[in-house]
């Protein structure tokens, strides 16, 4: 791992970088020469998305670098799995939609998003 940041160690036994690239509202065809410069600079974790509408352009990049030299197991990729796709039949289908965007194998973390507002006349105890 690259001495970017501090490395945290999981309870799984795996590690994470602490500090990565966050990818959301970046601009088709500036998401990309930005992935390049942070893995570059010594980055190894890249945050991206679905909705936003980039892991094409992020997963060209993290391939190039790879390509370049960077070892594929010094990189830490995240990725959501938007609340439209948490229904058991659509999980299976949504990541592999997810990794044929990136052009990856796998992804170290694939967090489950839930954006739904609960109204405030709804009691949660």
């Amino acid at each position: 791992f690259s001495e970017m940041s501090t490395i945290l160690s999981l309870n799984s036994g795996h590690s994470i970088p602490s500090i990565g690239l966050g990818t959301w509202k970046s601009w088709p065809g500036a998401v990309g020469p930005a992935v390049s410069h942070a893995i570059q600079s010594g980055y190894r974790h890249v945050d991206t998305a679905h909705v936003y509408r980039n892991e094409e352009e992020v997963g060209e990049h993290i391939r190039k670098e790879i390509e370049g030299g960077v070892k594929r197991e010094e990189l830490f990729v995240t990725s959501k799995l938007w609340c439209t796709d948490h229904n058991p039949e659509r999980v299976g289908p949504a990541c592999d939609a997810m990794l044929k965007r990136l052009g990856l194998e796998y992804i170290e973390i694939l967090d489950l998003t839930d954006h739904y507002v609960a109204r405030s006349s709804v009691s949660t105890f």
